[in-house]
């Protein structure tokens, strides 16, 4: 019978390897180390801080994988497109700072959540949200917060470390036709107006009804066909 191996004993050469070309990877940080002890977190879910945002509005829109389409700068850089196109943010925020901070101003990421999805699944993606939208703004980029929800059991947690009396941003895009969807929609759209009583709204896709259009900016999803460039 073959000697079983004692323990511990050395990995093949090719895990040290794999350490090497993780080590050259020079913006990948997968635990958010380097993005935690830059941030402020709220006292009841931890959530990350992100601070008021009263500048200049912006009146135009470029999706981010569209922006290398356009040459100017003075647009909001938005992440109303499917996840997978900015998917590199969740663990390679950090590559992309300098790029974006010579815009005029970045709409919060938006990173999906599905009513089908487990409770814990939506509270980390609503949270890594939060999250790289506050380290943006901890690094020099003026930010607009991205305010997302699910369903009415997500109110407890997506509002915590939101900015109030701010400009904020709401998507619509993926609404369509369902009466439910809209239904769910204009309600959390209500309860985000009556909680973070916001100074100003970027609206993205088809207005709804019962918005409030006075405090409302709307830019249509330009996702087929590129806007403004």
């Amino acid at each position: 019978m073959e000697k079983q191996m004692e323990l511990p004993f050395s990995y093949p050469d090719k895990v040290n390897n794999i350490r090497e070309r993780m080590a050259k990877k020079k913006y990948y940080d997968p635990f958010h180390q380097e993005i935690n002890g830059q941030l402020n977190f709220s006292s009841e879910y931890q959530s990350p801080k992100i601070m008021p945002n009263n500048g200049k509005l912006p009146d135009r829109m470029v999706s981010f994988s569209r922006r290398k389409e356009t040459q100017r700068t003075d647009v909001a850089i938005h992440f109303y497109i499917h996840d997978c196109k900015f998917s590199g943010l969740m663990s390679f925020a950090r590559k992309y700072i300098d790029e974006l901070r010579k815009y005029q101003c970045v709409i919060g990421p938006d990173f999906s959540v599905q009513p089908q999805m487990p409770l814990k699944e939506k509270e980390y993606i609503i949270y890594m949200n939060k999250k790289i939208t506050a380290w943006m703004q901890r690094n020099g980029i003026t930010v607009i917060s991205n305010v997302i929800w699910c369903e009415n059991m997500d109110y407890e947690y997506c509002f915590d470390g939101l900015p109030r009396h701010s400009i904020i941003a709401i998507n619509s895009t993926g609404i369509g036709r369902d009466q439910r969807s809209k239904k769910g929609w204009i309600e959390g759209y209500k309860k985000t107006v009556e909680i973070l009583k916001p100074t100003h709204i970027i609206r993205y896709g088809a207005k709804q009804d019962g918005e409030l259009a006075e405090i409302s900016t709307y830019f249509p999803n330009g996702n087929k066909q590129m806007t403004n460039p």
